[in-house]
């Protein structure tokens, strides 16, 4: 498996993944009981199939995650409640689940928490024998420096995006130039990065990045209420879908292919970046999805 290989799932296609035959019939390692839990419908072509690997009591609120070298799978996960900033700040409750697969049998039976108090996750990514992770309000890199599945070293490379308890950040993602890109802000941010570098205050929702060790913090590009999910095509140009691109002739989202240092057709708050040019349309704009 790619270190780089990374699975962004949802809670439903998560708990189907991979699911062939009848569920909730093995005992799970460190479960206290098996479950009968059974996967929603998922209509899937006719030359694909879905097994269930992991599912409840083993893994209950999965979001977001990704592999590891070792193939262990590092998960974002809830505590199954939605809350506002306040309490999140005071709960914390949320955490990144690792699952193993110890008999090699192609299914997750052993469920660790890599590191818990964490106040909102919203992904992953293992690079270099570390785990990145977006959670407001920062992003972190996380080790487990003696390899007993909990990570005993936190660092906070940048800071402090704000967030009000809905979906905001999204990443981090590693990028062919081996820099780590993540996206959001549109509830606002002042950040600093590992060195000190501050970038500035605002609230226009921007794709960033940074050295792997959370240093030269800099702007891609600014746009859209929400850029989702950084992609990158052999040639290394950059890909992101975008949440609320404009409210032109209703609302639309948007798949957009990102220039370095641009602003998009409609902003929401006061960028960072200078307008050098047109402002950057999308590539297709759907409906609200």
């Amino acid at each position: 498996m790619n270190c780089c290989a990374k699975v962004m799932i949802s809670l439903v296609a998560f708990l189907g993944l991979f699911l062939t035959g009848p569920v909730g019939e093995k005992k799970l390692v460190g479960s206290e009981e098996a479950t009968d839990f059974t996967p929603p419908p998922i209509e899937i072509p006719e030359d694909f199939t879905l097994e269930l690997v992991a599912g409840p009591p083993l893994v209950k609120h999965p979001m977001l995650a990704v592999f590891d070298d070792r193939g262990r799978l590092f998960v974002a996960e809830t505590d199954g409640v939605n809350l506002h900033k306040e309490d999140l700040l005071k709960s914390r409750g949320r955490f990144i689940r690792m699952l193993e697969d110890t008999d090699e049998d192609g299914t997750f039976d052993k469920s660790t928490i890599f590191a818990d108090n964490m106040v909102m996750p919203e992904g992953a990514l293992w690079h270099d024998g570390a785990l990145y992770v977006i959670s407001a309000p920062y992003l972190w890199r996380l080790e487990d420096t003696d390899d007993d599945g909990v990570a005993d070293k936190r660092e906070k490379l940048v800071g402090k995006f704000d967030f009000n308890g809905n979906p905001n950040l999204t990443g981090p993602y590693l990028g062919p130039c081996g820099r780590i890109y993540f996206t959001g802000g549109a509830f606002g941010y002042d950040l600093e990065d590992a060195g000190g570098r501050k970038l500035g205050k605002s609230s226009a929702a921007s794709v960033f990045s940074c050295r792997a060790d959370g240093t030269d913090l800099q702007i891609f590009g600014q746009g859209s209420i929400n850029p989702v999910e950084v992609m990158f095509t052999p040639a290394g140009e950059l890909f992101t879908t975008v949440a609320i691109f404009d409210n032109v002739g209703g609302r639309h989202d948007a798949l957009m292919h990102w220039v370095d240092g641009c602003l998009s057709k409609q902003v929401w708050g006061k960028p960072l970046l200078p307008q050098t040019g047109y402002p950057l349309p999308a590539v297709v704009r759907w409906g609200q999805v």
